[in-house]
């Protein structure tokens, strides 16, 4: 069972173990379904664990295995038999393209079930910036004014999207990307780690840009650009 450092309200987890207490007060409990076992699963949970020290009323986090032969079986069952005032975030990462972190929200989504943004606190979200159903904003991510960050799409640790930007449905935004001004990124669309988009530059659905990469020009659908400048590659 995880344990809680009373004097420093520091929360750990025991190798191996996925369920996380978050508080250690009476008031009930309430379960928050993470989708995921990896990497961005954990990167979830650290956005959770930030965003509920200073309000404590849910009290455990359980991760469903994502990426394994009971991934589907246990979605399926979350769809079938969705417990009273069921919370979820999806915790899948870019685990080889977008699909199967987009297959999982379509799948919940279907059965009705909602799934929740996740922002950290350390992040900066403009007053008018939106986020729709399923956004996730990682730790000190910047969101200007007027952006938005679209169903199930993800703007990764450290990464910006400046004014005007619209980061398209389950699209993935790596940690430390720059997105300037009015810049548009198509549903499904990866962006890797460190890369800078220019202003009003427009990056295809499903496409890819390369990490580290400076794009300087738009990307067109499915297409894959590394470099700086970026240029097709495949």
């Amino acid at each position: 069972m995880p344990t809680e450092d009373q004097s420093t309200r520091s929360w750990t987890v025991r190798p191996g173990r996925w369920d996380l207490v978050l508080s250690a007060d009476e008031r009930g409990q309430q379960t928050i379904h993470v989708l995921g076992r990896g990497d961005h699963a954990t990167v979830v949970i650290d956005a959770l664990v930030a965003s509920f020290l200073a309000d404590v009323h849910v009290r455990f986090v359980h991760v469903v295995p994502s990426v394994s032969a009971s991934d589907e079986v246990a979605e399926a069952e979350l769809c079938r038999n969705p417990p009273s005032g069921l919370v979820v975030v999806n915790g899948i990462g870019f685990v080889g393209g977008a699909n199967r972190r987009e297959l999982a929200y379509q799948q919940l989504r279907a059965s009705q079930i909602e799934i929740s943004t996740v922002r950290h606190p350390s992040a900066v979200v403009a007053s008018n910036a939106r986020l729709e159903p399923g956004a996730q904003v990682m730790a000190i991510a910047s969101l200007g004014p007027y952006a938005t960050i679209e169903a199930n799409a993800l703007l990764n640790t450290g990464a910006i999207a400046e004014h005007h930007t619209t980061i398209g449905a389950h699209a993935h935004v790596g940690p430390g990307a720059v997105l300037c001004g009015r810049v548009t990124i198509g549903a499904g669309a990866f962006v890797g780690a460190g890369a800078t988009i220019v202003p009003g530059v427009s990056v295809g659905e499903r496409a890819v840009v390369g990490a580290g990469s400076t794009v300087l020009s738009d990307v067109p659908e499915g297409l894959c650009v590394v470099g700086s400048p970026a240029r097709p590659i495949g």
